[in-house]
C-alpha cells in the first residue's frame, strides 16, 4: 500500500471511529451529564477491546502491518479519546470533587486494560 493510500485509509477509518465515539457521547452523556462520562468511557473501552484483538492479530496472526496502523492508528485513534478523558478528570479535580476526578481515572485505566485484555484472549481464543 502507498504511503497516500495508507493515510487516507487512517482518515477513513479514524473518522469512522471519530462517528462512533460522537455517538457514544450524546447518546450516554447528553441526557445526564456524570463526574464520569460514560461516553467516553464506553467508547475508550472499545477502542482498548478492539486494539488487544488488533495487537493479537499482529502478533500471534502475522496481519499486515498497513492493516495493523490502519485499525490502530485510524479505528481506535479516531474512537479512543485521552483528552475528553482527561479533561473531565481535570474538572472534577479543580472543582474540589478529587473523590470523582480518581475514580475516573481507575475506571478508565481498569476497564481500559481489562479490556484490551479481553481483546488480545478473545482474538487468540477464536483464531486457535
Amino acid at each position: 500500500m502507498t504511503a497516500l493510500l495508507l493515510a487516507l485509509a487512517v482518515g477513513v477509518a479514524g473518522a469512522a471511529g471519530a462517528v462512533v465515539r460522537v455517538w457514544l457521547d450524546l447518546a450516554l452523556n447528553r441526557p445526564q451529564p456524570t463526574p464520569v462520562p460514560l461516553g467516553t468511557l464506553c467508547a475508550n473501552v472499545a477502542g482498548s477491546l478492539v486494539l488487544g484483538a488488533v495487537m493479537a492479530a499482529t502478533l500471534t496472526s502475522g496481519l499486515r502491518h498497513d492493516v495493523q496502523i490502519v485499525l490502530a492508528v485510524g479505528l481506535c485513534g479516531g474512537l479512543s479519546t485521552y483528552s475528553s478523558f482527561g479533561v473531565a478528570t481535570m474538572r472534577e479535580w479543580l472543582a474540589g470533587r478529587y473523590g470523582w476526578a480518581g475514580l475516573n481515572v481507575a475506571v478508565n485505566l481498569v476497564l481500559g486494560y481489562a479490556a484490551a485484555a479481553l481483546g488480545w484472549l478473545t482474538f487468540t481464543l477464536l483464531s486457535g
